[in-house]
């Protein structure tokens, strides 16, 4: 699971959303040493071959063709080359700069007479993006709030909802953020745009994806590393590095994170130098940041601490000289806390201890009230408990057996409750089953005697119509037609010789349910009678058996029949067997 509590990192996945208002331009000019002879236009396209790969060198090509739009007193260029130069500084974390371009921007957008709505877009989503990067989140809410009232076209709007599933998913509404970035990403896959320009953003809401399940490990109680592997698989599959530098290292360092959450430390490691080597030359001091953190984490769990700790000086001398406000701040001072005191140096493991507790109690109001229990409940005293047990193991080796009878004493504890617990647990389960069992045997006995006995349906419902599809119904349903994998509402209509909505007002009126439930609980009955008697059936797969009845998923199969009896399928053949081994 990961080590760190909140937000993981800062919003490095945001950037990959490329503004592509200079699209229409050419970007296929060649590098001269003078850039005196190149024209606007040439600048612009120069600057879009090179802001995905080097944005330092784009940000002189924005400059010159900025100098020329001033020469010219084009408002129009000018704005749109600030924010072009805005946009380069963010890319470099120069927060403040990037602020000020981009202000400027829109101070002569807003003056205009006719609003150029895309670029003021463009500009309040940027602004909104260098807010959310210095955690002032709630000024980044309100820029993208502005830039969607600027917002004409789709792919503007997807830009700016999934900045704003960012400020979601950096106050832990996780489900939320997921369910936007999944919307945006089909979106996007069923769009007509440009097909290099529609792979930038799959790859970008991929990216966040994986993010947030990654963060998701710790702040929930699931383990999601399969899902974060899989969609930033997919990412790297749509993405090479030839295409964007930039972007495929953003990927890299998700693939980091996710070989440390493996276990696979040694290759962590390794690939967080392949992404040193890279920052190092293009100055990108996030990436940096991170790299040294994390292989400080894994050196740390492989209890290389000194080497651990070299690391994270590294990562806290760029946090300490940034602009950039680093939520990793926090986990970084407890992970030295951890790291010094396990060398023995206790002052300097509590001095970082402390800072720890500072930055914890300096959280926003925003955060506070979300995470405050969290922190005060759970953090930090198992924290302190961690950093007092390696202290007395340190400071004095003759309270050693003491110590390994606690924990001796810690682990009986731990097994006799983990034993008292699996005993309720397998004794719930067991009332389940037999309460299943019961069912089926009362489910059994109305089948019977529904066979035995002449159908009234007409002298209960006086609506003629009504009556003679409930007896088609109960047709359909002696048939056991339901148990094809092609049963829908449709289908079900077809069989009645009706309409979909008739049928489906039929089955809420005279069956009290949904059409899904009714069909969901005709097949799990018939399932918990056939798997009893039948012990073929018995035998086959999990996924085998759900097709058997009609589901097309395994996993479908299974949540209706715990949801219907309070029990998987595997458990309850479990006690057929057990039951038909003791007969």
């Amino acid at each position: 699971m990961l080590n760190f509590t909140q937000y993981c990192y800062s919003p490095f996945f945001k950037i990959f959303i490329l503004l592509f208002y200079f699209s229409t331009i050419s970007s296929a000019f060649s590098q001269t040493d003078s850039l005196a002879t190149k024209s606007y236009d040439e600048l612009v396209g120069l600057y879009s071959s090179k802001i995905g790969k080097n944005p330092e060198i784009a940000i002189v090509y924005m400059q010159k063709a900025h100098q020329l739009a001033k020469q010219k007193n084009d408002t129009k260029n000018i704005a749109k080359t600030l924010y072009g130069i805005a946009f380069c500084n963010f890319y470099l974390t120069n927060n403040s700069k990037a602020l000020q371009d981009v202000e400027m921007a829109i101070e002569i957008l807003s003056t205009q007479e006719t609003k150029n709505s895309a670029l003021l877009s463009h500009c309040y989503n940027l602004r909104g993006m260098v807010f959310s990067d210095i955690r002032e989140d709630s000024k980044a809410l309100d820029s993208y709030l502005k830039a969607k009232q600027y917002s004409k076209n789709l792919i503007n709007k997807i830009k700016i909802s999934t900045n704003i599933a960012f400020i979601k998913k950096m106050h832990k509404d996780y489900k939320e953020a997921i369910r936007i970035f999944k919307e945006n990403l089909l979106i996007v896959e069923e769009s007509t745009i440009i097909e290099e320009t529609k792979r930038r953003y799959e790859v970008s809401i991929l990216a966040n994806i994986t993010e947030t399940y990654l963060i998701m490990n710790e702040a929930t109680s699931g383990n999601f590393t399969k899902e974060a592997r899989y969609y930033n698989d997919l990412a790297l599959q749509k993405y090479s590095k030839n295409e964007d530098t930039v972007l495929y290292y953003f990927l890299l360092i998700n693939e980091m994170m996710i070989l440390f959450e493996e276990g696979a430390y040694d290759k962590s490691i390794e690939l967080a130098q392949e992404i040193v080597d890279y920052v190092l030359e293009n100055n990108d001091e996030n990436s940096l940041c991170m790299a040294y953190f994390y292989i400080g984490k894994n050196y740390a769990k492989l209890k290389e601490y000194n080497r651990a700790i070299l690391f994270f000086e590294k990562a806290n001398g760029i946090i300490q000289n940034s602009q950039r406000k680093y939520p990793i701040e926090k986990l970084l001072n407890k992970e030295l806390a951890l790291s010094y005191t396990a060398i023995g140096k206790i002052e300097k493991g509590q001095e970082y201890f402390d800072k720890y507790i500072t930055l914890v109690e300096a959280e926003s109001l925003d955060d506070v009230k979300v995470l405050n229990a969290v922190y005060a409940k759970n953090d930090i005293p198992e924290l302190r408990a961690e950093l007092d047990r390696l202290k007395e193991i340190i400071l004095s080796e003759r309270k050693k057996k003491q110590q390994l009878y606690l924990i001796a004493f810690a682990l009986v504890l731990v097994l006799i409750i983990s034993f008292i617990w699996y005993r309720k647990k397998v004794k719930k389960i067991k009332q389940r089953i037999t309460e299943v069992l019961q069912k089926v045997s009362e489910l059994e006995r109305v089948e019977a005697e529904e066979k035995n006995k002449v159908s009234i349906i007409s002298e209960k419902v006086t609506d003629e119509k009504a009556a003679l599809l409930l007896e088609k119904l109960e047709e359909f349903e002696d048939k056991r037609e339901y148990l094809s994998l092609d049963c829908s509402l449709s289908f079900v209509a077809e069989k009645l010789e009706s309409n979909t909505s008739y049928v489906s007002n039929l089955i809420n009126n005279y069956k009290n349910k949904t059409f899904k439930s009714y069909i969901t609980e005709l097949r799990i009955n018939t399932a918990l009678i056939r798997l009893k008697n039948d012990g073929k059936l018995r035998s086959y797969t999990i996924k085998a058996i759900a097709e058997e009845f009609g589901f097309k998923r395994q996993e479908t199969f299974s949540k209706a029949f715990k949801s219907q009896t309070g029990i998987y399928p595997s458990q309850y053949l479990k006690k057929l067997r057990e039951d038909l081994e003791v007969n």
